[in-house]
């Protein structure tokens, strides 16, 4: 052997000795720190998925403590799904459930996402019970939020079956400034009794909704703040539809004209997501022409001759694929995706996919 090459083999098993009051026989006690997600996904990619074992970087008995039983259920955590906790939100009269992704942090003021879901009603035809529990079954709404990779509680609280008038407790609840603001205190103070968030105000509120719920986030949209109150309409600066852009709603435009004016919003800019499905039926194309009808208002510089043929050929080469990656959508402004899913399974299939920043 070289010289060299027996200095290397001395220098390791210098390393590898047991040092002055070593006990090599003893295992060293277990890592229980939470991994660096963020640092690890450098490393290895967003595809990882960090094992059961890991402990989360909230606290699991902070949550629970904050949302006690009987009161609230909340599930076990779960390091694929996360957990999530459900009750009764201050006045609000209604469930809400909290959905917390397995990699969440918490923050000096958490980002809040409230979703709006649609109308839930017996149709014997479909085959749908329709109610709270199912609607929280049939979408994957856990799943969704942990593949997306944001740091962001998702809140869902249960708005009814539609009543007189298509019409829900979002309606009543959310479409005034009074209600929205109570209901949001109540909530993000919840998040921050749980240390979920060092604030009980929150950094930023986005809005998601599916279907009818579009109607309620356009009655949002219209809330004008009031001074000396904390303004969570000023917070919103993300909203997403799912299939929830209707042209016409209540014998106006109005929806439309709110959806267009928050989607060409400059300073700071707004992110506007739509997806919608073309249904072959022409009298189930309300969502189509919804779109297109916010999309026609963004771009007044087109002719105003335009055929309705004309139109909505332009308008489908501006819109994204159905398979549009979510590193392919734009970071802000409006963005119009035309689903290959009908009205219900689209919400599983983009969720993840728009609320990824």
């Amino acid at each position: 052997m070289s010289g060299s090459g027996a200095a290397l083999v001395a220098a390791l098993l210098t390393l590898l000795a047991p040092h002055a009051g070593a006990q090599p026989d003893v295992c060293p006690r277990p890592n229980t720190q939470p991994l660096d997600l963020e640092a690890t996904r450098k490393i290895f990619g967003p595809g990882l998925v960090a094992p059961q074992t890991l402990a989360p970087a909230f606290d699991v008995a902070a949550v629970v403590k904050a949302f006690p039983a009987p009161k609230y259920r909340c599930t076990v955590f779960n390091r694929t799904t996360g957990m999530s906790c459900r009750g009764k939100v201050g006045r609000y009269p209604g469930d809400v459930t909290f959905f917390i992704p397995p990699d969440y942090r918490p923050t000096d003021k958490t980002d809040l996402v409230l979703h709006l879901h649609g109308l839930y009603q017996p149709r014997a035809n479909l085959g749908r019970k329709d109610t709270y529990d199912d609607m929280l079954k049939e979408f994957s709404f856990a799943e969704s939020l942990a593949r997306s990779g944001r740091n962001s509680i998702l809140i869902v609280p249960d708005g009814g079956p539609g009543g007189k008038e298509n019409k829900n407790k979002f309606d009543s609840e959310f479409g005034n400034e009074a209600g929205l603001r109570r209901f949001m205190d109540a909530a993000s103070g919840l998040v921050q009794k749980a240390g979920l968030s060092r604030s009980a105000e929150p950094g930023a509120l986005a809005l998601t909704a599916h279907s009818r719920g579009g109607a309620a986030v356009a009655e949002i949209l219209r809330i004008q703040c009031v001074p000396k109150q904390t303004c969570y309409r000023g917070a919103i600066k993300d909203v997403s539809l799912f299939d929830a852009a209707y042209d016409v709603t209540d014998g106006t435009h109005k929806n439309v004209d709110t959806f267009a004016e928050f989607a060409a919003e400059k300073n700071p800019p707004t992110r506007f997501r739509s997806v919608y499905y073309h249904d072959a039926d022409p009298n189930r194309q309300g969502t189509l022409n919804g779109n297109l009808a916010i999309w026609r208002k963004l771009h007044p510089e087109l002719p105003a001759n335009l055929t309705d043929d004309e139109l909505q050929t332009r308008f489908k080469a501006a819109t994204l694929g159905s398979d549009t990656p979510a590193t392919a959508i734009p970071a802000d402004g409006p963005v119009f995706i035309n689903s290959d899913q009908e009205h219900y399974p689209l919400l599983n299939k983009y969720l993840d996919t728009v609320l990824q920043r």
